[in-house]
Formats: structure tokens, C-alpha cells, sequence
């Protein structure tokens, strides 16, 4: 179980469900990702190593693109004009608070 955060942009005097059909439907018809995205793509992942450590990346053309790390869980993908951030809530009690603290130290330096 994850919890999924997406990342669009809403045009205006559409509603979030219109917005969520139209990522949908972006879906299937395979767009590459966006020129804008790819450049923040290129900023992210070294930040992301920062902060995480060691992440796998897979990139599939211009198509997707997608940062996970095992640890964590934190799954970071690109579709299209998508941007998506999976968090993982299997971690529970002393667990977690690991997990937090560690992240947290991470993006802080606490």
C-alpha cells in the first residue's frame, strides 16, 4: 500500500476530476515527456541521491522516466506532462520513525 501524489496542472474552470480524466488519457496516448520536465528531471535526480543515497533509475526513451529507492520506498516517476510520487506506508512503530528520522536528518541535515 503507497500512498500516490500527482502533480498536473489545472486549466482554467476545470475540475480536478476533469483534470485526473485528462492525465488518463495522456496515459494512453504516450506523449514524451516534456521538454520542461526532462530539465527538472536533470536537477532532481542528483538532489535525490543527496538525500536518499542510492536510487535505481530507469528511463524508457522519451517516454518515462522513474527514480525508486529501496529503503524508503519513495518511487519518483515522469509520463508524458505527469510527474508522480509513490510513498510506501508499510513502515509502522519504531520502524517508521526511523524511516522519518532518517529522511527528515537527510533533507534538514538535523
Amino acid at each position: 500500500m503507497s500512498y500516490d501524489i500527482y502533480f498536473l496542472s489545472r486549466r482554467d474552470g476545470q475540475s480536478w476530476d476533469e483534470a485526473l480524466e485528462a492525465m488518463e488519457d495522456a496515459v494512453e496516448d504516450s506523449e514524451p515527456i516534456t521538454a520542461r520536465l526532462l530539465e527538472a528531471w536533470d536537477r532532481i535526480v542528483p538532489q535525490a541521491r543527496t538525500l536518499l543515497g542510492e536510487v535505481d533509475i530507469t528511463e524508457y526513451e522519451q517516454e518515462s522516466r522513474d527514480l525508486s529507492h529501496s529503503g524508503t520506498g519513495i518511487d519518483l516517476s515522469l509520463f508524458g506532462d505527469e510527474v508522480s510520487i509513490t510513498v510506501p506506508y508499510w513502515h509502522a512503530g519504531d520502524d517508521a520513525a526511523v524511516v522519518i528520522e532518517a529522511f527528515w536528518q537527510r533533507v534538514t541535515g538535523w
